[in-house]
Protein backbone atom coordinates (compact mmCIF):
# COMPACT_ATOMS: atom_id res chain seq x y z
CA UNK A 1 0.00 0.00 0.00
CA UNK A 2 1.34 3.44 -0.96
CA UNK A 3 1.88 6.19 1.55
CA UNK A 4 -1.19 8.30 2.20
CA UNK A 5 -1.13 11.89 0.97
CA UNK A 6 0.13 14.26 3.67
CA UNK A 7 -2.51 16.30 5.47
CA UNK A 8 -1.47 19.73 6.67
CA UNK A 9 -2.20 20.78 10.24
CA UNK A 10 -4.90 23.45 10.53
CA UNK A 11 -2.86 25.51 12.96
CA UNK A 12 0.66 25.55 14.33
CA UNK A 13 1.05 22.91 17.01
CA UNK A 14 3.74 22.31 19.59
CA UNK A 15 4.58 18.65 20.14
CA UNK A 16 6.47 17.00 22.97
CA UNK A 17 8.40 13.73 22.68
CA UNK A 18 6.62 11.50 25.16
CA UNK A 19 6.29 7.86 26.17
CA UNK A 20 9.72 6.63 25.02
CA UNK A 21 10.72 5.54 28.55
CA UNK A 22 13.80 7.73 28.24
CA UNK A 23 14.94 6.07 25.02
CA UNK A 24 14.36 9.13 22.84
CA UNK A 25 12.74 9.39 19.41
CA UNK A 26 14.27 9.18 15.94
CA UNK A 27 13.58 11.96 13.47
CA UNK A 28 13.49 10.41 9.99
CA UNK A 29 13.81 11.89 6.51
CA UNK A 30 10.62 10.15 5.34
CA UNK A 31 7.68 8.57 7.20
CA UNK A 32 8.28 4.93 8.08
CA UNK A 33 10.52 2.67 10.17
CA UNK A 34 13.77 2.05 8.33
CA UNK A 35 13.98 5.49 6.73
CA UNK A 36 17.17 7.53 7.07
CA UNK A 37 17.69 9.02 10.54
CA UNK A 38 18.28 12.77 10.63
CA UNK A 39 18.48 13.28 14.38
CA UNK A 40 17.61 11.74 17.73
CA UNK A 41 15.36 13.74 20.04
CA UNK A 42 15.43 13.14 23.82
CA UNK A 43 12.34 12.49 25.93
CA UNK A 44 10.55 15.77 26.64
CA UNK A 45 11.97 17.63 23.63
CA UNK A 46 9.55 20.12 22.07
CA UNK A 47 9.00 20.26 18.32
CA UNK A 48 6.88 22.23 15.87
CA UNK A 49 4.33 19.88 14.29
CA UNK A 50 3.26 20.23 10.66
CA UNK A 51 1.47 17.76 8.38
CA UNK A 52 0.59 14.14 8.98
CA UNK A 53 0.51 11.01 6.82
CA UNK A 54 0.34 7.23 7.15
CA UNK A 55 2.99 4.67 6.26
CA UNK A 56 2.43 1.48 4.27
CA UNK A 57 1.13 -0.28 7.37
CA UNK A 58 -1.36 2.45 8.24
CA UNK A 59 0.60 3.94 11.15
CA UNK A 60 0.37 7.72 11.50
CA UNK A 61 3.50 9.85 11.14
CA UNK A 62 3.86 13.59 11.72
CA UNK A 63 6.25 16.01 10.09
CA UNK A 64 8.02 18.06 12.76
CA UNK A 65 10.79 20.59 13.11
CA UNK A 66 13.37 20.14 15.86
CA UNK A 67 15.82 23.01 16.02
CA UNK A 68 16.95 23.48 12.43
CA UNK A 69 16.06 19.93 11.37
CA UNK A 70 12.74 18.93 9.78
CA UNK A 71 11.66 15.32 9.39
CA UNK A 72 9.07 12.70 10.33
CA UNK A 73 8.25 10.91 13.59
CA UNK A 74 5.60 8.42 14.60
CA UNK A 75 2.68 10.23 16.18
CA UNK A 76 2.40 7.47 18.81
CA UNK A 77 5.24 9.06 20.75
CA UNK A 78 4.24 12.68 20.22
CA UNK A 79 2.06 14.58 22.68
CA UNK A 80 0.67 17.80 21.22
CA UNK A 81 0.08 21.16 22.87
CA UNK A 82 -1.53 24.21 21.24
CA UNK A 83 -0.67 27.01 20.68
CA UNK A 84 3.06 27.18 20.18
CA UNK A 85 4.79 29.27 22.87
CA UNK A 86 7.25 32.04 22.07
CA UNK A 87 10.38 31.23 20.08
CA UNK A 88 12.50 31.62 23.21
CA UNK A 89 10.37 29.11 25.12
CA UNK A 90 10.71 26.49 22.42
CA UNK A 91 14.41 26.99 21.73
CA UNK A 92 16.10 23.58 21.37
CA UNK A 93 19.66 22.34 21.72
CA UNK A 94 21.33 21.45 18.45
CA UNK A 95 20.01 18.17 17.06
CA UNK A 96 22.21 15.10 16.76
CA UNK A 97 22.75 14.91 13.01
CA UNK A 98 23.50 11.75 11.05
CA UNK A 99 26.94 12.30 9.50
CA UNK A 100 26.64 10.29 6.29
CA UNK A 101 23.58 9.80 4.05
CA UNK A 102 22.37 6.22 3.97
CA UNK A 103 23.70 5.31 7.40
CA UNK A 104 21.66 5.19 10.60
CA UNK A 105 22.63 7.80 13.17
CA UNK A 106 23.96 6.86 16.57
CA UNK A 107 22.65 9.00 19.42
CA UNK A 108 25.07 11.28 21.20
CA UNK A 109 22.62 11.72 24.07
CA UNK A 110 22.56 9.42 27.12
CA UNK A 111 19.41 7.79 25.79
CA UNK A 112 19.03 4.97 23.34
CA UNK A 113 16.89 5.75 20.30
CA UNK A 114 13.33 4.63 19.67
CA UNK A 115 10.81 4.76 16.88
CA UNK A 116 7.16 4.67 17.76
CA UNK A 117 5.47 2.06 15.61
CA UNK A 118 5.86 -0.97 13.44
CA UNK A 119 4.11 -1.54 10.12
CA UNK A 120 1.23 -3.09 12.03
CA UNK A 121 0.95 -0.24 14.49
CA UNK A 122 2.34 -2.07 17.54
CA UNK A 123 4.92 -0.05 19.50
CA UNK A 124 8.35 -1.42 18.63
CA UNK A 125 11.14 0.86 19.86
CA UNK A 126 14.15 0.74 17.58
CA UNK A 127 17.44 0.85 19.42
CA UNK A 128 19.58 1.85 16.52
CA UNK A 129 21.70 -1.27 16.39
CA UNK A 130 19.59 -3.90 14.71
CA UNK A 131 20.49 -2.47 11.30
CA UNK A 132 24.22 -2.50 11.94
CA UNK A 133 26.22 -4.68 9.54
CA UNK A 134 27.37 -8.04 10.79
CA UNK A 135 30.81 -7.94 12.42
CA UNK A 136 33.59 -7.94 9.83
CA UNK A 137 36.07 -9.40 12.30
CA UNK A 138 38.56 -6.52 12.20
CA UNK A 139 39.27 -7.09 15.85
CA UNK A 140 39.41 -10.71 16.78
CA UNK A 141 37.26 -12.84 14.48
CA UNK A 142 36.41 -16.00 16.46
CA UNK A 143 39.06 -18.63 16.04
CA UNK A 144 38.20 -21.47 18.37
CA UNK A 145 35.13 -23.61 17.75
CA UNK A 146 33.67 -22.88 21.17
CA UNK A 147 34.06 -19.13 20.79
CA UNK A 148 32.53 -19.21 17.31
CA UNK A 149 29.66 -21.29 18.66
CA UNK A 150 29.01 -18.73 21.41
CA UNK A 151 28.85 -15.93 18.86
CA UNK A 152 26.69 -17.96 16.48
CA UNK A 153 24.15 -18.80 19.19
CA UNK A 154 24.02 -15.18 20.36
CA UNK A 155 23.45 -13.92 16.82
CA UNK A 156 20.75 -16.52 16.22
CA UNK A 157 18.72 -14.98 19.06
CA UNK A 158 18.61 -11.46 17.61
CA UNK A 159 14.97 -10.54 17.18
CA UNK A 160 13.68 -12.70 20.03
CA UNK A 161 11.47 -11.18 22.71
CA UNK A 162 12.44 -9.72 26.08
CA UNK A 163 10.79 -10.94 29.26
CA UNK A 164 11.99 -10.16 32.77
CA UNK A 165 13.19 -13.34 34.45
CA UNK A 166 13.23 -15.38 31.22
CA UNK A 167 16.18 -17.46 30.05
CA UNK A 168 14.93 -18.83 26.72
CA UNK A 169 14.37 -20.38 24.43
CA UNK A 170 12.03 -17.75 22.95
CA UNK A 171 12.29 -14.86 25.42
CA UNK A 172 15.11 -13.51 27.58
CA UNK A 173 16.19 -10.86 30.00
CA UNK A 174 19.80 -9.68 29.70
CA UNK A 175 21.39 -12.19 32.08
CA UNK A 176 19.04 -14.91 30.87
CA UNK A 177 20.32 -14.43 27.33
CA UNK A 178 23.93 -14.80 28.47
CA UNK A 179 23.00 -17.80 30.61
CA UNK A 180 21.22 -19.49 27.68
CA UNK A 181 24.00 -18.82 25.15
CA UNK A 182 26.66 -20.37 27.35
CA UNK A 183 24.41 -23.23 28.43
CA UNK A 184 24.26 -24.36 24.81
CA UNK A 185 27.99 -25.05 25.10
CA UNK A 186 27.62 -26.89 28.40
CA UNK A 187 28.84 -23.95 30.47
CA UNK A 188 26.63 -23.02 33.41
CA UNK A 189 26.76 -19.40 34.51
CA UNK A 190 25.01 -17.62 37.33
CA UNK A 191 21.55 -16.35 36.49
CA UNK A 192 21.85 -12.61 37.27
CA UNK A 193 24.18 -9.95 35.88
CA UNK A 194 25.70 -9.00 39.23
CA UNK A 195 26.70 -12.61 39.90
CA UNK A 196 27.95 -13.14 36.34
CA UNK A 197 30.17 -10.10 36.92
CA UNK A 198 32.05 -12.22 39.48
CA UNK A 199 32.67 -15.10 37.06
CA UNK A 200 35.55 -15.61 34.65
CA UNK A 201 38.51 -13.25 34.47
CA UNK A 202 38.51 -9.46 33.96
CA UNK A 203 39.32 -8.15 30.47
CA UNK A 204 40.45 -4.67 29.47
CA UNK A 205 38.22 -2.98 26.93
CA UNK A 206 41.03 -2.85 24.41
CA UNK A 207 41.57 -6.60 24.73
CA UNK A 208 37.97 -7.70 24.14
CA UNK A 209 37.42 -10.73 21.96
CA UNK A 210 34.20 -12.38 20.71
CA UNK A 211 32.47 -14.41 23.38
CA UNK A 212 33.47 -12.13 26.26
CA UNK A 213 30.74 -10.74 28.49
CA UNK A 214 30.37 -6.96 28.59
CA UNK A 215 28.76 -5.35 31.64
CA UNK A 216 27.07 -2.04 32.35
CA UNK A 217 26.19 -0.29 35.60
CA UNK A 218 23.41 2.03 36.74
CA UNK A 219 21.25 1.46 33.65
CA UNK A 220 17.99 1.13 35.58
CA UNK A 221 19.12 0.17 39.08
CA UNK A 222 22.28 1.01 41.00
CA UNK A 223 25.29 -1.23 40.39
CA UNK A 224 25.89 -3.88 37.73
CA UNK A 225 22.54 -4.00 35.96
CA UNK A 226 23.05 -5.14 32.35
CA UNK A 227 25.14 -7.66 30.41
CA UNK A 228 25.61 -8.76 26.82
CA UNK A 229 27.71 -11.08 24.66
CA UNK A 230 30.52 -9.37 22.78
CA UNK A 231 30.70 -10.41 19.10
CA UNK A 232 33.56 -8.28 17.78
CA UNK A 233 33.97 -4.89 16.09
CA UNK A 234 32.69 -3.06 19.15
CA UNK A 235 29.32 -4.82 19.02
CA UNK A 236 27.44 -7.02 21.45
CA UNK A 237 24.18 -8.97 21.52
CA UNK A 238 21.87 -8.06 24.40
CA UNK A 239 18.26 -8.31 25.55
CA UNK A 240 17.24 -4.69 26.16
CA UNK A 241 13.60 -4.38 27.25
CA UNK A 242 10.03 -5.40 26.37
CA UNK A 243 9.87 -2.84 23.56
CA UNK A 244 13.20 -3.69 21.96
CA UNK A 245 13.89 -7.38 22.56
CA UNK A 246 17.22 -8.93 21.60
CA UNK A 247 19.35 -6.72 19.36
CA UNK A 248 22.93 -5.95 18.40
CA UNK A 249 24.22 -2.81 20.13
CA UNK A 250 27.48 -0.90 19.96
CA UNK A 251 29.84 -0.14 22.81
CA UNK A 252 30.45 3.27 21.22
CA UNK A 253 26.77 4.24 21.45
CA UNK A 254 26.63 7.05 23.97
CA UNK A 255 24.33 5.32 26.46
CA UNK A 256 26.34 2.09 26.58
CA UNK A 257 29.66 3.93 26.56
CA UNK A 258 28.55 6.05 29.51
CA UNK A 259 27.41 3.05 31.54
CA UNK A 260 30.17 0.59 30.56
CA UNK A 261 31.54 -1.19 33.64
CA UNK A 262 33.95 -3.75 32.22
CA UNK A 263 34.17 -7.22 30.75
CA UNK A 264 34.77 -10.79 31.84
CA UNK A 265 36.18 -13.72 29.89
CA UNK A 266 34.55 -17.07 30.50
CA UNK A 267 36.28 -19.11 27.80
CA UNK A 268 40.00 -19.77 28.20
Amino acid sequence: MALAAPVAADTDVLGLVSGTRGLGLRLRAEPGVGQYVLAVMPEGASVKVAESTADAGGSEWRQVSYGDVTGWVSSRYLATVTPIPTAEATRQPEATIAPTPGLQATASTPQDQADASSAGGTPVPEAGSEDRPAPSGREGRPESGSTQAIVDVALSLVGEAYSMGAAGPNAFDCAGLVYYVYAQQGIELERDAASQWQQGTPVERGDLRPGDLVFFRNTYIWGISHVGVYIGDGQFVNAVDEWTGVIISGLDESFWNEHYAGARRILP
